[in-house]
């Protein structure tokens, strides 16, 4: 599917396009500000006191501000709270990060390791993860860019569920709360400013929770046009997936939804309800979230629906981690709970999928390197500043500063030759050491 496909609506003040400018800005501020993180729901056999000492870490006192944490411990555990599902339920919040997928991909290992000699288990009805996107500071955003990433959820809500299921090895979906984290799929929100829109149908229980905390209003109104205070959105239809590749893959699956919403948002409001399949799309979503409604003969749907997304995304996923959109292109075709049928869902077999899925490994280092080296060598980026410079890239190619920094720095010791910013040309140069 191509951004060709969709049809937008401009008409109303609160749906206006932003412009070139705006959308750079946003680009560059979500680069340096936009961490994601994800709250795992756990069934663990010890106290909580113990738990906590087991994994460096307290007990929060806010979630918002908690996930902008950087914990200390090996495992980016930022905290742990109760969840009164179960009597022994945990939810364990692990922090916000814009690192490399192989960064998070092996603090994800630590952590499922350290929780598999805990014990811990999902629930067995409602096992859970929920992954956050939000902005380490706050900066006014136009509330056009929720608009869109609502419409996305919506529009690929069967590929969204289908994509993250996880532990539930006898079902497609675990029951429970994950039944009611559904799309809201009969409410869009074309017709209404975004903050009247939240007051009036979104709930928690949305395949997408948006905060109504960050929206700049005091009196909202049907036609009011709104801004928001950075960003903070939750999708809470992903199972427990003790995987840490997919669960990796999966973070940058919903942070390249959010890159391709500020895209969208160039154009208007979109208008998923004209695209192909959405009458299917809804019928199919609906079933999934009722897992005894699902049937075998909807997941070819599934399939093509998943891959489909996977090619809408797929220039947001390139630039941020080849190695994400590899798995997910598996996890389209067979997802883990699928993968864990195949593998007669054995008390190990979670290890068994993390091995499957991880055979044939992209080297997303060395390409980002062969990126940056590229842009130095064509010197089409010109800059006053070396600071100036490196921020103009991070918009370009969708890498944060610190990550480019990283790299500058060590291209003498890679690859023999010096890094080093030439104020008359504006730009990089290499040269010998």
């Amino acid at each position: 599917m191509n951004i060709s496909d969709i049809q937008f609506s401009v008409e109303a003040q609160h749906n206006k396009p932003i412009s070139a400018k705006k959308y750079l800005q946003i680009i560059e501020y979500f680069n340096r500000q936009l961490v994601i993180g994800a709250e795992l729901e756990r069934d663990i056999p010890v106290d909580r006191s113990s738990l906590q000492r087991s994994l460096g870490c307290g007990r929060g006192q806010n979630r918002d501000r908690d996930l902008k944490a950087s914990p200390s411990n090996k495992y980016n555990v930022a905290y742990i709270d109760s969840d009164g599902t179960v009597q022994s339920g945990n939810e364990i919040i692990f922090a916000g990060t814009n690192e490399t997928f192989d960064w998070i991909h092996k603090k994800m290992k630590l952590l499922e390791t350290k929780l598999d000699q805990l014990n811990a288990r999902p629930y067995v009805y409602n096992g859970s993860t929920h992954i956050s996107l939000l902005t380490i500071q706050d900066k006014v955003l136009p509330a056009i860019i929720l608009k869109n990433i609502w419409n996305l959820s919506r529009a690929f809500s069967s590929s969204l569920f289908w994509l993250t299921s996880g532990d539930n090895t006898q079902y497609f979906r675990s029951e429970g709360a994950n039944h009611y984290a559904r799309a809201r799929l009969g409410n869009s929100v074309v017709r209404e400013a975004m903050n009247w829109f939240l007051q009036n149908h979104a709930t928690k229980y949305s395949l997408c929770n948006i905060s109504k905390n960050r929206m700049m209003v005091v009196l909202p109104n049907r036609d009011a046009v709104h801004n928001m205070a950075g960003l903070y959105v939750e999708f809470r239809q992903p199972d427990c997936i003790r995987v840490p590749s997919a669960l990796t893959s999966l973070f940058f699956l919903h942070r390249a939804l959010v890159y391709k919403a500020v895209d969208l948002s160039r154009k208007g409001c979109s208008l998923v309800e004209s695209l192909d399949q959405w009458t299917e799309n809804k019928r199919v979503s609906n079933n999934i979230a009722d897992i005894h409604s699902f049937r075998d003969t909807e997941k070819t749907f599934c399939q093509e629906q998943s891959h489909r997304l996977l090619d809408f995304l797929e220039p947001e996923l390139k630039q941020m981690s080849p190695e994400a959109l590899r798995i997910l292109r598996i996890l389209a075709d067979t997802p883990v709970s699928a993968i864990a049928r195949d593998l007669n869902a054995n008390s190990d077999w979670h290890n068994q999928v993390e091995k499957k899925l991880c055979k044939r490994k992209v080297s997303h280092h060395s390409e980002r390197e062969e990126k940056v080296i590229s842009e130095i060598l064509d010197a089409t980026i010109k800059q006053p500043s070396a600071t100036k410079w490196k921020k103009k890239l991070s918009t370009k190619l969708r890498i944060p500063v610190r990550t480019i920094e990283y790299i500058i720095m060590n291209i003498e010791t890679k690859r023999g030759v010096k890094a080093v910013f030439d104020k008359d040309l504006k730009t990089y140069t290499l040269g010998k050491r």
